[in-house]
């Protein structure tokens, strides 16, 4: 596709990159701010990471590996590694000044490293099979 027909003439990826992170940005501050987020925005981020990791996993398990230029041209997965560490971050910031952290964070915390490793896993899936192998089953 050339650019001049992808959006704001951003790489592939850059518009559900910059969405996610807004979002995970967005509920990171009312998490720190007001210890917990509305339900329904916890639910619509909770849906924006999925929709996010769970493309590229499915990307990976189809194409393969993407190519450069990656998300917003920045290096491969660090718009993953961004909103995975900022919001274990959080949670270990509210535990460290809090004691405690609300349940709503670890669930979103677990989320985003679930989906994470998820992405990981349909990599190495790909790369078996690209390679003539089936992961073994035990």
């Amino acid at each position: 596709m050339a650019d001049n027909q992808r959006a704001w003439s951003l790489p592939k990826g850059s518009i559900r990159a910059i969405l996610a992170l807004l979002f995970t940005f967005g509920i990171a501050y009312l998490w720190i701010t007001k210890g917990v987020a509305p339900p329904a925005f916890f639910d619509l981020v909770a849906g924006i990471w999925a929709l996010y990791f769970g493309q590229k996993a499915l990307s990976t398990l189809v194409k393969g590996e993407a190519q450069p230029p990656y998300p917003l041209w920045l290096p491969k997965a660090t718009v993953r590694s961004i909103i995975a560490v900022t919001v274990v971050l959080v949670a270990v910031y509210l535990w460290v000044t809090k004691g405690e952290v609300d349940p709503q964070i670890l669930k979103g915390a677990g989320i985003v490293v679930g989906f994470y490793f998820l992405q990981h896993g349909a990599k190495a899936i790909h790369e078996a099979k690209s390679k003539g192998k089936t992961p073994s089953k035990k």
